[in-house]
């Protein structure tokens, strides 16, 4: 990601079917994956993690669509909250570690493919195919303001 496109990096998509089991459940039922995670790193050179959100922390709309915001803690929007239906990802304050405060990386795991799932990082078998392999599961993402994205997603 780069702020200098926008300060908030939205990220929206249909979260695949996971195996609910960090809450108690203790067979992993039938499912798209096993396990789904989001973090922003700092870069690939020095690979420092800032912030992770794990599927099961991720609150979904009626339609199982998720939409993530990830900034700095001083571009928060006000409504990047669990209250809101929106999960909010950190960026690191010093960027990638390297000297570019604007830059970071945000990467998602897709742990544990179902064989029968067809949407699964895993089936993309060249660069480019992304969207049409993964269809409604690939994020689509936009750069916003915080002011911006409070009044694109009102909390309701």
């Amino acid at each position: 990601m780069n702020r200098k496109f926008g300060k908030v990096l939205v990220l929206r998509a249909k979260m695949p079917n996971i195996s609910k089991s960090f809450y108690g459940e203790r067979k992993h039922a039938d499912a798209d994956l096993r396990y789904w995670s989001i973090c922003s790193n700092q870069s690939f050179a020095n690979t420092r993690v800032t912030d992770c959100l794990f599927d099961e922390e991720v609150p979904l709309d009626k339609n199982g669509y998720y939409t993530i915001v990830v900034s700095r803690e001083e571009d928060r929007p006000r409504n990047a909250k669990r209250e809101c239906g929106v999960a909010w990802l950190e960026m690191a304050e010093d960027g990638d570690g390297l000297g570019d405060e604007d830059m970071a990386v945000v990467q998602i795991r897709n742990l544990l493919a179902s064989p029968d799932f067809p949407h699964a990082v895993q089936k993309i078998l060249k660069p480019g195919d992304e969207k049409a392999v993964m269809q409604e599961y690939f994020p689509k993402s936009h750069y916003m303001m915080p002011s911006m994205f409070e009044a694109v997603f009102p909390c309701i």
